[in-house]
């Protein structure tokens, strides 16, 4: 057993050492990772470079998440919300600046140009009908996705879907650099005084 207490009362640190014990050997490349750095940086046990940064140590990225298929598929499809909310947020401003709501609504006609029978006259009026249609829903749908409310919300829900699929994938990364970690020992420090 690699951890070793003298007391019976040290209970907790002895079942956190029995579950380091069964569950660190099982961790998947950690052992072959330590052993082929220990390789690498040693001659005859004296080491060439220091021990390895926090970052290298602690880097959830190359620790897990890059040969997790799982992990690599969530870190993956925040990309895509993230760059999603972007595109639908840029072209939600880009419409809000250059529409301009048309003076007379268009009406829809549903007139049957086929009355008198089927000629090229009938085809082209129904198609003229189609496209004029066309473009009078869609000036309404941009219209009604362009007003205030509407217009406010999606940016929000973009804006709140871009922000937490950025704060999920952030934790398949190193996120605990130096200035967290000097601020947490500042407040260990605090609790926890050095006689």
């Amino acid at each position: 057993s690699t951890y070793v207490y003298r007391f019976p009362s040290e209970r907790m640190g002895v079942r956190i050492g029995q579950f380091f014990d069964a569950t660190l050997a099982r961790v998947p490349n950690r052992k072959e990772g330590i052993l082929a750095w220990y390789n690498k940086n040693t001659n005859n046990g004296k080491l060439f470079e220091q021990w390895p940064t926090r970052e290298e140590v602690l880097g959830r990225y190359e620790q897990h998440t890059k040969i997790c298929p799982d992990s690599m598929d969530v870190v993956k499809r925040c990309d895509n919300v993230i760059n999603s909310s972007k595109v639908v947020g840029l072209a939600l401003v880009f419409m809000k600046m250059v529409w301009r709501s048309p003076e007379a609504s268009v009406q829809l006609s549903l007139k049957n140009p086929f009355v008198f029978g089927f000629s090229v006259s009938a085809i082209r009026q129904l198609l003229s009908q189609s496209t004029s249609n066309i473009i009078s829903l869609a000036n309404r749908a941009t219209a009604s996705l362009l007003q205030g409310k509407v217009f406010y919300s999606i940016l929000v829900l973009a804006f709140l879907s871009r922000s937490i699929a950025s704060r999920i994938k952030r934790e398949f990364f190193f996120k605990f650099d130096e200035e967290l970690h000097q601020k947490d020992i500042k407040y260990i420090a605090k609790n926890w005084i050095d006689l």
